[in-house]
């Protein structure tokens, strides 16, 4: 069955409950691939592969939750975009943990994406600000051009803060795209149009971030127009306003791992806007990034650990097989 509806949902967040005169001099926004953040209910599971890899029992799940809990409490992020996540089940037994154990109070944007071979979706947890959220689909005219692919797991959100001119907007696509390296021309369609559908709003100056697991193989500062991650920052067109930053050319090269494999599956890609500083007017500006293996890795790195991650000891069992990127913007 063809896909053509360019809208599949529309969430539209009342913005009187996080109206204020003057926003945050700060926000951070991070993202981080949970692996197979699955609870131990498999009653909603068709998958054979979600079975297998959902926590064995709920002493599993809750030592997982309280764990990974605890690692987002100490980042405090404004907004974390999440990946691999089961369902929005999953994502609000997080936020009742980061409430009730922590203090911490998220609300949660999801929608479900059709990933039915896995199972897994992404969302994106946040302290205030955001205003809509959705997920899209091609066009028609897309979709016989045969330049893109559909991306099963994604999620468009829209923050704002502050009132009149002092006004910031922030425009955030959380992804996760096709793994493996044999997959890279699939994964250059997706790109394409993911970059696609934001290129309206890079062209005309907005803040935009595209973030989350996008698979590349690629390392930083390669951004040839005929590779995935090339195509998604924008060097594929002949335009520069659609120009995109990959904040791992900021991160130290010891820093530039996002996966325990050594590889940079997980990136932030920023528009132009948001690394200049303009001080005629009100702006938002990334000034710092960083990646937190530290609060990941408990002992010795599991390198291959997805089919006996639950039968590794506590002491030694890693979170995720990915890590936390987390971008402090000012707010000026």
């Amino acid at each position: 069955m063809l896909r053509y509806l360019v809208i599949v949902a529309l969430f539209v967040i009342p913005t009187t409950a996080f109206s204020q005169a003057d926003p945050p001099s700060k926000i951070t926004v991070g993202t981080w691939n949970l692996e197979w953040f699955y609870d131990d209910y498999t009653g909603d599971n068709r998958a054979k592969l979600a079975k297998k890899l959902a926590a064995p029992n709920k002493n599993e799940w809750q030592w997982r939750l309280n764990k990974i809990a605890g690692v987002i409490a100490q980042l405090k992020p404004t907004i974390l975009a999440l990946q691999e996540v089961e369902n929005q089940q999953v994502v609000y037994d997080l936020t009742q943990k980061l409430s009730k154990a922590h203090g911490i109070k998220y609300r949660i944007a999801f929608i479900q994406g059709y990933d039915f071979f896995t199972e897994q979706d992404v969302a994106i947890i946040y302290q205030d600000g955001l205003v809509e959220y959705s997920r899209k689909e091609q066009t028609k005219s897309e979709y016989n051009s045969n330049k893109f692919r559909n991306v099963s797991k994604h999620l468009f959100a829209k923050f704002q803060w502050g009132d009149g001119n002092k006004k910031q907007t922030l425009h955030i696509a959380n992804v996760h795209l096709r793994a493996t390296p044999e997959k890279e021309d699939y994964r250059k369609k997706q790109c394409r149009l993911v970059h696609h559908w934001m290129k309206e709003k890079l062209d005309a100056g907005e803040n935009v971030i595209i973030l989350g697991d996008l698979n590349t193989e690629h390392k930083a500062g390669t951004y040839d127009k005929n590779t995935d991650i090339g195509i998604m920052a924008g060097r594929e067109t002949v335009a520069t306003t659609d120009d995109l930053v990959d904040l791992h050319t900021k991160l130290p090269g010891d820093q530039q791992f996002t996966h325990m494999i050594d590889r940079s599956f997980d990136r932030m890609l920023v528009s132009a806007s948001l690394m200049a500083d303009d001080n005629g007017k009100a702006d938002m500006v990334v000034s710092r990034v960083v990646t937190r293996s530290d609060l990941v890795i408990q002992g010795k790195k599991d390198k291959a650990h997805r089919d006996v991650y639950y039968k590794i000891d506590r002491a030694e069992r890693d979170l995720s097989d990915h890590y936390p990127m987390m971008a402090e913007i000012l707010i000026k």
